[in-house]
């Protein structure tokens, strides 16, 4: 209940407004659909899920429905369904899309949501209302597209020289505690396993828990491979335990909270831009595999759509190690 209380408050008020529409209360009816627009979108930061998504552009179109006059031409639907797509679209699509392919994707939608928004208000006008009650959502939408584009070549920049480690030479060893307190080494492994770690920017990233669900999903793959799975973020060991709970995950999530790992592996963004500045120093998303005698064997790289997911990018680098 805990991880979906957010959406099923949005839902609760999503259909609330419809009622409130009908009953022809429009004032308090955009504001019920306020109401479920900004608790969908808790709900998709708390807990990332596809359908969570689904829901925020169908509440989305509802709050649009709800804005719009009778027997209007209801732009202000496509309008905030745009608005939602900027940040939600690519949580659809992350294994396809990853954080950089196809830049000018949110851009697009975002100038689509402005268009509509100001067309809709000229020709379809429902006075103050259409006007105000959608403005904090495309001002959160205008926030969001200008930090994408920022953090987009932050990474992009950091990320040029695949990392601050390069491959065949010895991966960076670090003791940190997992998500049950106990400290878990790198070279515990050695001679033992290959390690495959997963680097992740913390519970509030909704992308970072698709990363971690899509190698659950393959976790019995790697284990065939004789590869420990190990992710490390910069939550404490308490918020990392509720991660693990929530996701579901079957393998460690290590606390690297002051950020040891995360400078070792060159995987620290820095950014000056006031739109990112918030995020400075969390870690970027990337995986590292690490071979039985603890040299780097594989990075990903997140300027290649979907490598950060995709198995097959590792497991036949693992195949041809053992063939060797």
């Amino acid at each position: 209940m805990k991880k979906y209380g957010f959406s099923i408050i949005g839902a609760v008020f999503a259909m609330a407004s419809i009622l409130l529409a009908w009953k022809e209360y429009p004032a308090i009816a955009a504001t019920a659909g306020l109401l479920a627009w900004a608790f969908s979108m808790a709900g998709v930061k708390t807990g990332s899920t596809k359908w969570k998504s689904v829901q925020l552009f169908i509440v989305c179109g509802v709050f649009g429905y709800v804005l719009s006059p009778p027997g209007g031409m209801y732009l202000m639907v496509p309008a905030l369904i745009f608005a939602a797509a900027v940040g939600s679209f690519r949580i659809l699509v992350f294994e396809q899309l990853a954080y950089v392919r196809i830049k000018w994707i949110e851009p697009v939608f975002y100038l689509l949501a402005m268009s509509l928004y100001v067309s809709a208000n000229l020709l379809d006008s429902t006075g103050w209302v259409g006007w105000a009650m959608p403005a904090l959502t495309l001002f959160f939408t205008t926030f969001m597209i200008l930090g994408i584009i920022t953090e987009r070549r932050d990474i992009a920049a950091t990320a040029i020289d695949r990392y601050g480690v390069e491959i065949g030479r010895p991966a960076p060893g670090f003791s940190l505690p997992d998500e049950e307190g106990k400290n878990v080494s790198l070279d515990e492994f050695r001679n033992k396993r290959h390690v495959l770690l997963i680097f992740v920017r913390g519970d509030w990233c909704p992308t970072c828990h698709i990363m971690l669900r899509s190698y659950e999903r393959n976790k019995e793959r790697f284990a065939a491979k004789n590869i420990m799975l190990l992710a490390i973020g910069p939550d404490n060991v308490g918020v990392n335990k509720e991660m693990v709970d929530k996701l579901g995950l079957d393998y460690k999530l290590l606390s690297d909270d002051k950020m040891e790992a995360v400078r070792a592996y060159g995987m620290q963004k820095h950014s000056n831009h006031p739109m990112t500045k918030c995020a400075d120093g969390i870690p970027l998303p990337a995986s590292f595999l690490v071979d039985i005698s603890g040299n780097i064997l594989y990075t990903s790289n997140p300027q290649i759509a979907g490598e950060i997911l995709n198995p097959e990018t590792i497991i036949p680098i693992v195949e041809k190690l053992h063939a060797a």
